[in-house]
C-alpha cells in the first residue's frame, strides 16, 4: 500500500503537501506518514523520499521506523516533514474508517480490512479480494475532483499489482 501511495503522490502532486495559514506548499519529495499504533496511542513517523525506494527496502525501512516507533527511541526529527500519512486499521478487522488528518499535511488515506466481497466480473458474480480506501483532505488545499482522481489512480495501481 504504501508503495503504491508514494508512487500515486508522484504523479498527483497536488495531494502532497502541507497547509499553512499563509499557503499550500506542494512538496517534490514524497514524504509518508505511516501510522503506527504504540502503547502510548498512535504516532506518525516519517519515511523520507518513500517513492524512491523499492518494495523491499520500503518494507524493511518501514519495519525499522515502526519498532523504533514502538519503543519510543526515534529522535523528534522522524516525525516530522510529512506530505501524506497512511492509516490502517485492517488488522482490527474494520472495513472502513475515516481517518483524522495529521495537521499540516494535505491528506491522509485510510485503509480498510481486505476482505473476500461479492463483485461483478463479465456478468458473474465472483468473490475477489477487495478492500476499502478512504481519504481525507484539507479542501483549503484540494477539491474533490483533484482527490478523486488520485484515489481513483490508486485504486487502479493496486488492481493492476504496478507497485
Amino acid at each position: 500500500m504504501l508503495r503504491a501511495a508514494a508512487l500515486t503522490l508522484r504523479e498527483h502532486p497536488a495531494v502532497n503537501g502541507v497547509v499553512s495559514d499563509q499557503a499550500v506548499e506542494l512538496w517534490a519529495d514524497v514524504n509518508l506518514g505511516v501510522a503506527v499504533n504504540t502503547p502510548v496511542g498512535v504516532v506518525v513517523p516519517v519515511l523520507a523520499q518513500a517513492d524512491t525506494f523499492d518494495l523491499g527496502e520500503l518494507e524493511q525501512r518501514v519495519a525499522v521506523l515502526a519498532d523504533g516507533a514502538r519503543a519510543g527511541k526515534l529522535p523528534a526529527s522522524a516525525y516530522q516533514r510529512g506530505t501524506f500519512t497512511v492509516s490502517t486499521l485492517g488488522a482490527t478487522g474494520i472495513d472502513w474508517f475515516t481517518p483524522v488528518l495529521n495537521p499540516p499535511q494535505i491528506a491522509i488515506l485510510g485503509v480498510g480490512r481486505v476482505a473476500e466481497r461479492p463483485v461483478v466480473i463479465a456478468g458473474e458474480v465472483v468473490a475477489r479480494p477487495m478492500m476499502t480506501l478512504t481519504l481525507v483532505f484539507d479542501h483549503r488545499a484540494l477539491d474533490g475532483h483533484p482527490a478523486g482522481l488520485f484515489l481513483s489512480a490508486l485504486a487502479q495501481r493496486l488492481a493492476a499489482g504496478d507497485f
